[in-house]
């Protein structure tokens, strides 16, 4: 029999592999919660679209940038685990670089987002 979960600065730890409320075990929703999430959001025919969720470490995360045909990238979403909620200067140069028109960040259950382009 598996020890019940304990909550530890906020996250979930447990030995065993408890099935969460979700249907993760325990042990895999500990890793998606300290690890960075991220997905772009494309834009066509007046609908957004999510692309797929992308997993990282606890300080990055490679978003795929291509959208289906006929949409444009309009934002990239991702997470800051333990971290602030505004963009890092990488997130920022990256954005510029692939002319990404919005970095959205979550962190501490807030989610802003930030044009890319430098103001004149």
């Amino acid at each position: 029999m598996c020890a019940p979960p304990q909550v530890v600065e906020g996250k979930v730890a447990t030995e065993g592999l408890l099935e969460s409320a979700h249907g993760l075990p325990y042990q895999r929703q500990v890793l998606m919660e300290t690890r960075e999430r991220g997905y772009n959001v494309c834009r066509g025919n007046g609908r957004y679209y999510r692309g797929p969720t992308a997993v990282g470490t606890p300080t990055n995360v490679g978003v795929p940038l291509k959208c289906p045909p006929g949409t444009r990238l309009v934002a990239v979403f991702h997470t800051h685990p333990d971290g602030s909620p505004l963009p890092s200067a990488t997130d920022m140069k990256t954005g510029r670089k692939h002319r990404i028109p919005y970095i959205c960040v979550k962190a501490r259950g807030k989610t802003r987002c930030y044009p890319t382009r430098r103001s004149k």
